[in-house]
């Protein structure tokens, strides 16, 4: 089994720069930390947790907190990434999900309270909103009055990238479909303005339709809503995955001429996939990376930056 010393070695350090990158406690340059990083994992680094938890006297567990629906990010590659990142620093992942009558920050509290975990990552908020005493990171757009630092996947970035690929195909009419429960709807509805008037295109209301829920058939319901004035809308982006399938079908349906219609998925789940649909990919990795290493400037007594937003690249597919 690799020891410190060894991974010291391997990247050229002192152990004590070692430690220093694993555990976040002092600056070290970029171009240092990934050789750090890139030995350990090459070694199989595994610090001892037992040692550090006597060491310290606090929990080397973090906890990612689920609210109780499934979202459409790729939570398999999130998870992995938090793993990945927590154990190059000697931490565990607990993974708790709540039940439909609590509120994710209640949830959170009490995991910190009962010290089950070192500090939280809160992946949506749900139920009532209340102040978190401890660290944790959100990994969404956190409750309004929430200071706690947030990494987040940005719709408005998310919408700028769409209106203007729309653009550059010669889209003019470009209409947006997203769903009150989507997650910083607020930023995708925002993104979308500041683009159309950025690339000077016309901004029309009726092309704008907000569904209750995300599913199927809430977007079949959106759709109809959204084809049915004239005239037509040319483009459409749509803050969700089943729901984008769900404005396809429903424009399959009410159009003749259904491939004149271009479409961009806010998440590329297989259901958006298996239909042929464009969709925004999200940088699933890094963000989970980012979540962890801002969770432990909390627990090493930095401050990190407020919010980190990060943008999805454009998978195009030809339906």
């Amino acid at each position: 089994m690799a020891t410190i010393k060894d991974v010291a070695r391997a990247a050229g350090v002192s152990t004590a720069t070692v430690s220093y990158v694993l555990n976040d406690s002092a600056p070290v340059s970029p171009t240092t930390r990934e050789r750090v990083l890139a030995a350990a994992q090459q070694l199989n680094y595994q610090p001892n947790q037992l040692a550090r938890n006597l060491q310290n006297q606090r929990s080397t567990t973090l906890a990612l907190v689920l609210p109780p629906f499934e979202p459409e990010i790729d939570l398999g590659g999130l998870l992995r990434a938090c793993v990945a990142r927590a154990t190059q620093a000697g931490y565990a992942v607990l993974v708790t999900a709540l039940a439909s009558d609590q509120s994710l920050a209640e949830l959170a509290q009490r995991t910190l309270e009962r010290g089950m975990a070192a500090g939280c990552i809160l992946l949506q908020p749900h139920g009532a909103d209340q102040p978190l005493n401890g660290p944790c990171v959100w990994a969404t757009w956190p409750p309004h009055g929430t200071h706690a630092p947030a990494v987040v996947c940005d719709g408005a970035l998310a919408a700028q990238r769409a209106v203007h690929a729309f653009q550059r195909s010669g889209r003019q009419r470009i209409g947006l479909v997203l769903a009150a429960t989507t997650a910083g709807a607020a930023r995708w509805y925002l993104g979308y303005r500041r683009a159309l008037k950025a690339g000077r295109l016309p901004f029309d209301p009726e092309l704008v339709v907000q569904s209750d829920t995300d599913d199927l058939a809430a977007g079949h319901a959106a759709g109809e809503a959204l084809f049915a004035g004239a005239p037509l809308c040319d483009a459409v982006i749509v803050a969700g995955g089943a729901l984008a399938v769900g404005v396809q079908q429903a424009h399959l349906r009410a159009s003749a001429h259904a491939e004149s219609l271009q479409l961009i998925a806010g998440f590329d789940t297989p259901l958006v996939a298996g239909a042929g649909l464009s969709a925004l990919v999200w940088p699933v990795e890094r963000w989970g990376q980012l979540l962890v290493e801002q969770l432990l400037n909390l627990l090493n007594g930095h401050t990190p930056p407020q919010r980190t937003c990060l943008e999805p690249s454009l998978i195009v597919r030809s339906t």
